[in-house]
């Protein structure tokens, strides 16, 4: 009788660290699940019109909407996933720093931008492809004003060759 006095603290205190892990897992789940939430209602336009939807959205703008600490945010976006009618996305995808543009003070997501960009050289004529320059300028007509070095990183990002090497001769 007594072996079993002394080890009911023992399993006292085990049951305490299992309900204390399970409580855990359920806070981790509930911020993941709330993320989650936020990413979808703050990038309504990408789920309906794709990259080029994508808007600009910082962690930290989320861990104050949420309450949260922006380590937090962080820890709860890393390796995690959304799926969608569009695919599979990492939660990280969604949160892309603001491109200043003209007339919108709060500017475009990188995603967008390189969006539009891919969809202006996709559309070039092939006998005549669109330099770094010339693109710039176009994407200038559209409000984007972005440096033309920069056009060249997002090109390349996209794994787009430069306007000599799409030049296609017949």
């Amino acid at each position: 009788m007594k072996s079993a006095e002394d080890g009911a603290p023992e399993w006292k205190e085990k049951i305490n660290e299992a309900k204390q892990r399970i409580d855990s897992l359920e806070l981790r789940k509930s911020t993941v699940i709330r993320l989650a939430e936020y990413i979808v209602k703050n990038q309504e336009d990408f789920f309906i019109f794709g990259e080029i939807g994508l808007a600009p959205m910082l962690m930290k703008d989320a861990a104050a909407e949420l309450g949260l600490a922006e380590s937090t945010i962080s820890r709860a976006a890393n390796q995690k996933y959304l799926s969608c009618p569009r695919g599979l996305f990492a939660l990280r995808y969604f949160f892309t720093q603001a491109v200043n543009s003209e007339g919108d003070k709060e500017g475009l997501s990188q995603g967008a931008i390189k969006a539009v960009l891919g969809q202006i050289i996709e559309n070039e004529d092939s006998s005549k492809p669109h330099s770094d320059e010339t693109l710039v300028r176009l994407l200038k007509q559209q409000g984007i004003d972005i440096a033309r070095r920069t056009v060249a990183k997002y090109r390349e990002s996209l794994d787009i060759p430069p306007a000599h090497k799409r030049k296609l001769t017949e």
